[in-house]
C-alpha cells in the first residue's frame, strides 16, 4: 500500500485541473457528519470550480503566482 506521504507527493506533481477533480472527489468521498468535514455549499463551489476549468471558462494558474496577486491585492 502507498503511503499518504507518497500519495500527497505525487497528487501534487498533478496539473493543476487534475488536483481539482482529485480534491473534489476526495471531498465529496467525507462523510459531511465528521468533525471538520466540508458543507455542502463548499462542496457545490468546488463542483462549479471544476466545471469551470473543464469547460475552459478558466484557466488554472501556478499556486505562487496566485498568492502573489492575493499579496498585491491586499496592499
Amino acid at each position: 500500500m502507498i503511503s499518504i506521504s507518497q500519495l500527497t507527493k505525487d497528487a501534487l506533481s498533478l496539473p493543476p485541473e487534475e488536483r481539482a477533480r482529485l480534491a473534489q472527489t476526495l471531498l465529496e468521498s467525507i462523510d459531511s457528519s465528521l468533525p471538520g468535514a466540508p458543507d455542502a455549499e463548499l462542496i457545490s463551489v468546488l463542483k462549479r470550480r471544476v466545471k469551470e476549468l473543464d469547460d475552459g471558462v478558466v484557466q488554472a494558474i501556478p499556486l505562487a503566482q496566485a498568492m502573489e496577486q492575493a499579496r498585491r491585492s491586499l496592499q
